[in-house]
């Protein structure tokens, strides 16, 4: 599947084309059995159709993905997320958004590793040249190399939830998505608004982020008077029979379990075994695709996930998304493929906004497809996009169930 993905990645890479002499007035060649008259519409024909040839050409825009595709746990985020992107920029070549525009793309492995993101964002900056970059998907990443990238006034759009990075002061940095933030904050409202829970279980990490989001649900329940039971646990842990006893021991009635993929699945198939059916179970990644193949469909009813895009999701909006990255990747999109489709599309939407005199080699554009990027108006799978000053810009989630074995959208 990578070598795949990778060759399709060549594949999207278009031609450049050269834009030395645009706008350059042509010259006649006359004998000199022409009148003055003659020579003078000559020149004046071949002028208007150098202006006619230089509105029509195309600009190459470089950009860049950083994507983990050598991580032992986000290998498959890699290839969705570039699955998205290729199914975006298909998309927008078939609908004629692509009138002004070439798009290359270059893709570095960052490895979901710090030190060897900083080096795959060095090659694509300094050695590609990129415009503008898509990805990472990982925070650790994303926080070594946005101070470069805002050196060098490259805008970034980038697939991370960690609510940090936009608190930095950072003006080239977009988000593709939600933060966990938003998604624990919305999840504390619909216990509470919803479903009428009082008694609140967090189940979380040790670490900043995880900090971070509890601080969020704390906020949001204290406004309705809440105190949640908060349970840690560690990063190698994989019984959590003490903390599950302690939520029991409280009465809670819904948990919220703020950890990986494989943890959360862990952790809903132990609440199970310890508190029965009736609690009801929201986790951070219990809407990833391979959820289901870690539990059984009667473990997974009554729990569910936020999310800004599903499978379940019904509409012809989807259904194009859908179609395109089918093309891409042999599995069904998630809301990892989901950010890069959203992505790429912001990207050349804000480029088809920028003047028709703007050039890719103005000293300035940088800046100029910033700030093109920040007043973008845009509508996609994971819903509207208005970026603030800091570089969020959605913020619709919605919160879908499983129920014997499908999902349902329920909020």
């Amino acid at each position: 599947m990578r070598k795949k993905m990778i060759a399709m990645l060549l594949m999207t890479a278009m031609t450049m084309v050269l834009l030395a002499g645009c706008g350059s007035s042509g010259s006649s060649s006359t004998d000199s059995s022409e009148t003055s008259e003659d020579a003078e519409e000559t020149t004046s024909s071949e002028e208007t159709a150098t202006e006619s040839n230089s509105s029509t050409e195309k600009q190459t825009v470089k950009v860049g993905v950083s994507i983990p595709l050598t991580s032992a746990s986000e290998a498959e985020s890699a290839e969705n997320l570039l699955g998205g992107i290729n199914a975006a920029l298909e998309y927008a070549q078939d609908s004629g958004m692509l009138e002004r525009w070439d798009i290359e793309l270059y893709s570095e492995d960052d490895a979901g590793d710090p030190t060897t993101g900083m080096n795959a964002a060095n090659k694509l900056i300094y050695t590609d040249g990129i415009h503008a970059l898509l990805g990472p998907v990982q925070s650790t990443v994303a926080s070594v190399i946005l101070p470069v990238l805002e050196e060098e006034q490259i805008p970034s759009i980038m697939a991370v939830a960690s609510p940090a990075l936009s608190q930095q002061g950072y003006t080239y940095f977009f988000r593709a998505n939600y933060t966990n933030n938003d998604a624990i904050a919305l999840t504390m409202e619909f216990f509470v608004e919803d479903q009428g829970y009082t008694k609140i279980g967090i189940l979380t990490g040790q670490n900043e982020t995880s900090e971070a989001a509890l601080e969020a649900a704390e906020e949001v329940l204290a406004g309705y008077g809440i105190e949640p039971v908060v349970e840690y646990f560690g990063d190698s842990d994989t019984d959590f029979s003490s903390q599950i006893i302690s939520f029991r021991d409280a009465g809670c009635e819904a948990i919220y379990e703020f950890s990986g993929i494989v943890g959360g699945a862990q952790q809903t198939e132990q609440i199970r075994q310890l508190m029965g059916s009736d609690v009801y179970v929201v986790g951070l990644s219990n809407g990833q695709s391979s959820f289901l193949e870690l539990i059984s469909a009667d473990v997974a009813n009554n729990s569910g996930y936020a999310t800004c895009y599903d499978p379940c999701f019904e509409g012809e909006i989807y259904d194009t998304f859908r179609s395109y990255y089918a093309n891409y990747v042999d599995r069904e999109a998630v809301d990892v493929s989901a950010r890069g489709y959203d992505g790429m599309l912001i990207l050349i939407t804000a480029l088809n906004s920028l003047d028709e005199n703007c050039s890719v080699d103005d000293e300035d554009f940088g800046e100029k497809l910033r700030d093109a990027i920040r007043a973008v108006d845009y509508t996609g799978v994971q819903g509207e996009f208005h970026y603030d000053e800091n570089g969020d810009g959605l913020n619709s989630i919605s919160v879908v169930e499983y129920v014997d074995g499908e999902r349902v959208k329920i909020k």
